[in-house]
């Protein structure tokens, strides 16, 4: 039989040619025969020879056999016949405009590059799939790591881009999505500011910053956590934005989607935030920086779905948060580069249309976190004197009531927007009259409604022994005042954990304990418990011990379910290093580890020997 070089085209399968002759430079037209979906042409069981448009398949002698993958739905129907290296390749003619001939030592270069490979520029659509195989006269594939997956055509992976096995199946997915990721791993990161103590801030930041609020959201309708964080291409540092879920009924997790390619940033102060509606449909909000990068909006295109997103709006948006709010629609609150760090929130009653911009603070810049309660958003952040985020101090609170008609103190006491000057009526704490920094960690409400702030407190930015105090502190407002208390300290501003209130027990999960790398972001996962509604607190367990990278940012699912009850990232703060992706449940006495690499297009993750 001819050899032949066929092409997955949105689950279809192409063949460029079989046994041709080499000749000048041509521009390859690919077909789309949409994933199999007509079962007049392509019905189950061996491929036939069909004309589909300008599609003639030809079968192999084993035929490929079309199945409808019913583990995997985005998919649909696709050919699938094991590689065994040998001749049993079905090809399809394609269009080569001024022959039908093509190099056989051709290779495909992904398209999204540009680039050209032994005089081919392919002209192809976006949101495809294709498959290659190559032939055994081939060298290593040119494609990037982040597009390739090899595998039988039912279960793909990705494969390393220098693998050379002749007759190897490749699957490259094409960005905006779909495209899947092989396993969990989080986008390793550096501030470089470096002082005598290390970075100022470093490590696996997948889940990072506090101020991406939710990362993570449990439906209970369909019993899984749906999650986002920022991933990355394998041994590189190249932020992709990621979706995925945890099956609390069979306990497994898929291959990642990824949702947004930054396209090349490393930075995770682009990482998503997500929201679902009430008809199921996840929304990713996936940062900006600054006026330079814009943030985006993608909607699943099927309610709890992550294997494929629309992109809805690309806008001016830091620091997303967005809640949704039963009969009224979304409330956004973000931060804007306008004047410094600025806070703004708008509105939307579907995600499509949005309000403009509103600004809630502009006090010379904030960092702020939200969180909601039936019809209540509430807020806390704090103000950079003269624009300065290392002197980020004292303590504000707002809430609205109203989806953002009136914003009030947590006494009901209106109070105008935006705030333009530090002294005002939703100031809480004056910890700029103390010499004292705060850093924002997390907001939760009690049994009552009534909004809790967890934050770290010290006495300077950099790292090292300098800033000590850090002091993980507690305010809350119990109906009438405003009540501090103290939980523990730990040697780093950027140790950050999440609050969890339960009617007769509070708890914060966070990275307390001082790690591998001491003096570095963060350290030893340690859950906290309060029996007094947060007066006291006593450290009942650490969760990890004697890792090999410091752990940091954990994150509290919103309405968190066990087991996955807080998921954060690892990594070494001190040198790039792989960074994994965690979660513990409610007691902290067990630890898994999402899988990577994965072998299949759904996977069990590790649980991990605890030492005690």
């Amino acid at each position: 039989m001819k050899t032949c070089h066929p092409i997955l085209i949105a689950a279809g399968l192409l063949c460029l040619g079989c046994a041709l002759t080499a000749q000048a430079a041509t521009a390859a037209v690919l077909v789309d025969v949409d994933g199999f979906n007509s079962n007049a042409k392509y019905p189950a069981g061996n491929l036939q020879p069909t004309l589909d448009g300008l599609a003639q398949w030809l079968p192999a002698a084993q035929p490929a056999q079309i199945l409808l993958l019913e583990d995997d739905p985005a998919h649909g129907k696709i050919p699938r016949r094991t590689q065994t290296g040998q001749d049993q390749v079905d090809c399809l003619a394609v269009s080569v405009e001024g022959s039908s001939a093509i190099p056989a030592d051709f290779r495909l270069v992904d398209p999204a590059f540009g680039a050209e490979a032994f005089g081919f520029s392919f002209q192809t659509q976006s949101n495809r799939e294709y498959m290659v195989e190559t032939g055994s006269r081939l060298t290593s594939p040119l494609w990037s790591p982040l597009h390739t997956r090899w595998g039988d055509g039912l279960l793909s992976r990705y494969t390393d881009p220098n693998a050379t096995q002749s007759q190897q199946s490749y699957r490259v997915a094409l960005l905006p999505p779909p495209g899947w990721n092989d396993g969990y791993r989080g986008i390793w990161f550096t501030l470089g500011q470096v002082s005598e103590y290390g970075d100022k801030y470093s490590g696996g930041l997948g889940t990072y910053t506090a101020n991406h609020v939710p990362m993570a959201v449990y439906a209970p309708a369909v019993n899984k956590t749906f999650f986002v964080y920022g991933g990355t291409i394998r041994n590189q540092r190249h932020l992709l934005i990621m979706a995925s879920y945890y099956d609390h009924s069979t306990r497994l997790v898929p291959r990642p989607t990824i949702v947004h390619d930054k396209g090349g940033v490393n930075d995770p102060h682009d990482n998503p935030s997500l929201c679902i509606d009430p008809d199921g449909c996840l929304w990713v909000f996936v940062s900006g920086r600054g006026r330079v990068r814009p943030g985006f909006k993608y909607r699943s295109k099927r309610p709890y779905d992550v294997s494929e997103f629309d992109r809805i709006r690309s806008d001016e948006i830091t620091y997303p948060q967005p809640w949704h709010i039963a009969g009224r629609g979304f409330l956004h609150l973000f931060t804007k580069y306008t004047a410094g760090r600025e806070l703004y929130w708008e509105t939307s009653p579907d995600g499509v249309a949005w309000s403009a911009h509103r600004k809630l603070a502009g006090i010379q810049g904030h960092y702020q976190v939200s969180q909601a309660r039936h019809q209540k958003v509430a807020t806390f952040f704090n103000r950079h004197p003269n624009g300065n985020v290392d002197q980020r101090t004292d303590l504000y609170y707002l809430q609205t009531e109203d989806f953002g008609q009136t914003w009030t103190t947590a006494d009901g006491t209106p109070v105008a927007t935006p705030l333009t000057t530090p002294d005002n009526p939703a100031r809480v704490i004056d910890y700029a009259a103390q010499g004292r920094l705060m850093y924002t960690m997390d907001l939760d409400f009690d049994d009552q409604g009534h909004p809790v702030l967890l934050y770290i407190t010290s006495r300077h930015h950099a790292p090292g022994p300098a800033g000590d105090p850090r002091t993980w502190t507690l305010t809350r407002w119990d109906g009438q005042r405003w009540i501090t208390s103290t939980i523990c300290q730990s040697d780093h501003n950027y140790d950050m954990g999440s609050l969890y209130l339960r009617p007769h027990r509070w708890l914060v999960i966070g990275p307390t304990q001082t790690g591998p790398q001491a003096w570095q972001a963060g350290g030893e996962m340690a859950l906290w418990t309060s029996a007094d509604r947060g007066l006291t607190w006593v450290i009942s367990r650490q969760i990890t011990r004697n890792s090999p990278f410091n752990h940091t940012y954990a994150r509290r699912p919103l309405h968190a379910a066990d087991p996955f009850f807080a998921f954060w990232a690892d990594g070494d703060p001190t040198a790039f290093s792989p960074s994994r992706l965690y979660f513990t449940d409610s007691t902290g006495s067990r630890v898994w580890q999402l899988p990577d690499p994965m072998t299949n297009a759904l996977q069990s993750p590790v649980e991990l020997t605890l030492p005690r």
